[in-house]
């Protein structure tokens, strides 16, 4: 009986102890395979009103060609003022200059590799010069007169004026450039409009002929900065006194110019100023006044000018 019992117990064990990978679920030989009917049914698509959705494509980036001027040290330029000159002499006094020496100094200037940049121009960094030519600076103070600037006939910068003999020789050196800076005073002065052999005399009708030379300058590069209506001695002014002093200026260049119908040249220049006779406002209230001035348009100052010669 126990030896029964052994034996069943025996077989139950190694029944269940038989492992799963030895149970065959391969189909008995020649055993036929039953079909099976697959059966798909077709759904109707309306695609005229599927909207379409674009691909978008990232655009190739735009070729740029940039071109600079590198300079290897810190850019710096000569600056050369002129006042006054004379026609007919021969002989260059201190403050005013023979159109013979003034020949001499252009192309001394040009042989040397200098070419004219504007003035506001240098202040903001922005120069144009031909490949090779160095920056140069004129300015030109206490305008206006005759013998600075004068037209022609036919409305043109005249040779026998300082100013139109620059503009000569900028004719026949293009890459010279034409750019000055004009530093005027317009209440303590009228305007010869007349040249007889050498000299220039006042007549009637001078307003209107300054107001045509001034616009010329505007439009051909001479461009017109502040340098205060009776050139005054600031140390001497108060802060109205100073302030008018700008104003008036500021104001009688613009009546000039709508004498010939063009007060809008005015724009044109940014609003630089230069002290008369190198010399300060007293006060600090009289500086002040200096820094926070700002042009009709709104402009404020660019600069300040000190020239060393005491003009």
């Amino acid at each position: 009986m126990a030896l029964r019992k052994f034996v069943f117990f025996f077989l139950i064990i190694s029944i269940l102890g038989l492992p799963a990978c030895q149970v065959s679920h391969e189909l008995p030989p020649g055993t036929a395979l039953k079909p099976v009917e697959v059966h798909a049914r077709k759904i109707p698509q309306d695609f005229s009103k599927v909207t379409p959705v674009p691909t978008e494509v990232t655009p190739a980036p735009e070729t740029v060609q940039v071109t600079a001027a590198v300079f290897q040290e810190l850019p710096m330029a000569p600056m050369v003022m002129y006042h006054r000159f004379i026609p007919g002499g021969a002989r260059s006094e201190k403050y005013k200059v023979s159109l013979s020496d003034l020949d001499r100094h252009l192309q001394g200037f040009y042989d040397a590799g200098y070419s004219l940049v504007a003035l506001e121009d240098w202040l903001r960094g922005d120069m144009d010069l031909p490949e090779g030519r160095r920056p140069l600076i004129i300015t030109i103070d206490d305008l206006f007169y005759a013998d600075q600037i004068f037209l022609d006939d036919e409305g043109q910068a005249a040779p026998y004026s300082g100013i139109g003999r620059i503009w000569q020789f900028y004719q026949e050196h293009p890459d010279f450039n034409f750019h000055l800076a004009l530093f005027y005073n317009m209440g303590d002065k009228g305007y010869a409009n007349r040249y007889v052999n050498g000299s220039f005399y006042i007549e009637s009708g001078w307003q209107e002929e300054r107001a045509k030379a001034i616009a010329w300058c505007i439009e051909n590069g001479a461009l017109p900065y502040n340098h205060f209506f009776n050139h005054p001695n600031l140390s001497q002014l108060t802060p109205d006194q100073i302030l008018w002093q700008l104003e008036e200026n500021e104001a009688a260049l613009r009546e000039a110019l709508s004498l010939v119908g063009k007060p809008e040249l005015a724009k044109s220049s940014d609003n630089i100023l230069a002290l008369p006779y190198v010399i300060w406002p007293e006060t600090d209230a009289g500086k002040q006044v200096l820094f926070d001035y700002q042009s009709p348009e709104g402009k404020p100052v660019a600069a300040i000018l000190e020239a060393n010669d005491g003009a």
